[in-house]
């Protein structure tokens, strides 16, 4: 027989940023992605059937990001950081009915995927010798889990270090 696995992916990113300086003191950074994977191929699942089970199965994944920064320099060694970002993603798997009868109908509910994510960010950077700064930054990350709710919920970070560029 003909022992042959088909897999073909294509995936698509485009990523867009614009970056405008009003004044020197502030910064503005926006963006937008949009991420796409799309997979097919076929799967051999035969761990308990005799003989394989050959299924044809699609994914389909995708995620837009959205991005909104501000950078207030106070003075030439201070700088003030915040931000916004939203994301969505989604995960679809799908497979063909199987060849040798069994169900696997289930299988694709694992890989199903609908999240929304939204973190807030805020921050300092100081700089307290020629190319030696330190940063701090607090990040709020809130992950909605649409598919699964006892998955969703909101963590906050703290995230502080000393940067050397030598």
């Amino acid at each position: 027989g003909d022992n042959k696995i088909n897999f073909t992916e294509n995936s698509y990113p485009v990523v867009c940023t614009i970056w405008y300086a009003p004044t020197e003191k502030w910064s503005l950074t926006g963006g937008y992605a949009n991420f796409t994977n799309w997979i097919d191929q076929d799967v051999a699942i035969g761990f308990r059937q005799n003989p394989l089970d050959m299924l044809q199965s699609n994914y389909r994944g995708k995620s837009e990001l959205v991005t909104l920064q501000a950078t207030y320099a106070w003075s030439p060694c201070l700088k003030f950081i915040g931000g916004v970002e939203w994301n969505r993603g989604r995960n679809v798997f799908s497979l063909s009915p199987s060849m040798t009868g069994a169900d696997f109908s289930q299988l694709p509910s694992y890989s199903d995927v609908i999240v929304d994510t939204t973190r807030f960010i805020a921050g300092v950077d100081y700089q307290f010798r020629p190319r030696v700064s330190f940063y701090f930054r607090y990040n709020y990350f809130d992950y909605q889990d649409k598919t699964q709710a006892y998955n969703s919920g909101t963590a906050h970070f703290f995230l502080g270090g000393v940067a050397a560029n030598y």
